[in-house]
């Protein structure tokens, strides 16, 4: 990805990274722009695009924290991302690669294809490179220690 062309979920992951989650402190646009090596008012307008889908409460100042909805979003990527990273492997692919192609693929999956591979693989509990996978299937919303954190920015 070329620097500057971000996606709304790796400004959320930014912020989880930066500890601005439910009951934590807000990031504000410089922060997070200097995280993603993006401008602060690209950074801005991104964060209200996240306030708008409801990701994240904006305070004064502008700084963001992501709402528990924004930490359930990240959670079900992360095991999006630990479900391909699996597959990819037991198909061959080193860790590294796999790591890199799921990233790419997890947003195209929906919860319902992510659901079935999850079953197929068998409920896997940890990705490749050992890091935990929730499961939001059985009520896990966090993604902390997941493989999605891993490798980031």
């Amino acid at each position: 990805m070329a620097r500057g062309q971000r996606s709304l979920l790796d400004y959320a992951l930014a912020l989880y990274l930066l500890g601005a989650k439910p009951g934590g402190r807000p990031a504000g646009p410089s922060v997070v722009a200097e995280r993603l090596g993006v401008s602060r008012a690209t950074a801005a307008v991104m964060l209200r695009r996240l306030e708008a889908s409801g990701l994240v409460v904006r305070g004064p100042g502008g700084g963001a924290r992501l709402t528990r909805r924004g930490v359930g979003v990240l959670a079900r990527h992360a095991w999006k991302v630990g479900l391909l990273e699996t597959l990819l492997s037991r198909a061959g692919l080193g860790a590294a690669e796999a790591a890199r192609v799921a990233r790419r693929l997890a947003p195209h999956l929906d919860d319902s294809e992510a659901a079935a591979l999850c079953e197929a693989l068998g409920h896997p509990d940890r990705c490749p490179h050992g890091s935990r996978i929730p499961h939001p299937c059985r009520g896990e919303e966090s993604p902390e220690g997941s493989c999605a954190l891993r490798f980031t920015y």
